[in-house]
């Protein structure tokens, strides 16, 4: 069975830019930056500079810019864990992670 076939939602393919933070096995808080390469209300695919061991537990903010100035209106929150890595992969430039949500919520920063 495929990874794709796994999944129990449709993913998107979207490319939102991301912060995300854990704790490493020394329990050193950690945080790095991406982008989505992928996104639904299960799961995402993220690409960072960082690897982050499968089993991972993550907090993850997206951030949702408006088209006009790019102003960051809104943010998604999410926490979850690392189900997948796909490092070394040759279509993933940087650390690829398949991610689980836990927990996805809305925000919105300022009013347009």
């Amino acid at each position: 069975m495929s990874d794709q076939e796994k999944r129990y939602k449709e993913r998107y393919d979207l490319e939102i830019p991301f912060t995300v933070r854990w704790q490493d096995g020394s329990g050193r808080t950690r945080e790095t930056a991406g982008t989505t390469k992928n996104m639904g209300p299960l799961g995402a695919f993220i690409v960072c500079d960082s690897p982050i061991v499968e089993g991972c537990a993550i907090d993850l903010h997206f951030h949702i810019p408006v088209a006009l100035g790019g102003t960051i209106l809104s943010r998604i929150s999410a926490s979850g864990k690392v189900v997948r890595d796909v490092t070394g992969a040759e279509h993933v430039a940087g650390y690829g992670h398949g991610v689980m949500f836990d927990r996805l919520s809305f925000t919105r920063l300022q009013e347009p």
